[in-house]
């Protein structure tokens, strides 16, 4: 006869993360593609995120909702998102096309809006932290609007909490 010990489950203690996954179909439902982004527990832009991708729904002349810079300009030109959502999701994806210095530079001044917004008021920019920089390249891996051989369509999210026991929950916001 087999007898089984007791098992003692080993307890891993590490850094408690969130585990962003942002699902995607491909082109016109040629398949579907997730992407993973692990955020730590700190960053202050999770939440706002996670709400802003909630109030997106399609545009006019489109069926689908892309997660690109241009199509955003849509969301807003039709009320779904303030220009501050805007600002922010544009800042968010954009950030890492220059250095950190260079960003925060620009993004004072407004020049990375300016071809959407020849006037904008300035003080409605979303404005950026030197030390919160590393936390909008957390999202970078999960934020794409195309594969090299197609686009891609948003279709959801899941946010997923990390405990340091490696256990995983899932999350709401309130």
């Amino acid at each position: 006869m087999i007898r089984f010990k007791e098992f003692e489950e080993k307890k891993v203690k590490g850094n408690p993360y969130y585990i962003l996954t942002i699902d995607y179909m491909i082109a016109d439902a040629d398949g579907n593609e997730d992407r993973e982004a692990e955020l730590s527990v700190n960053n202050p832009f999770i939440e706002r995120f996670c709400k802003i991708l909630d109030k997106l729904k399609p545009t006019k002349g489109y069926w689908g909702i892309s997660i690109s810079s241009d199509r955003l300009y849509n969301h807003y030109k039709e009320g779904q998102i303030s220009i501050e959502d805007f600002t922010f999701l544009y800042t968010l994806m954009n950030y890492r096309e220059v250095t950190d210095e260079e960003y925060l530079e620009e993004i004072g001044d407004g020049e990375f809006f300016d071809e959407y917004f020849e006037n904008l008021d300035r003080s409605l920019i979303f404005k950026v932290q030197e030390e919160q920089v590393d936390f909008l390249g957390e999202f970078a891996s999960a934020i794409v609007s195309q594969t090299e051989y197609s686009f891609l369509t948003y279709e959801g999210y899941s946010l997923i909490y990390v405990d340091e026991n490696g256990k995983e929950w899932d999350t709401y916001f309130e």
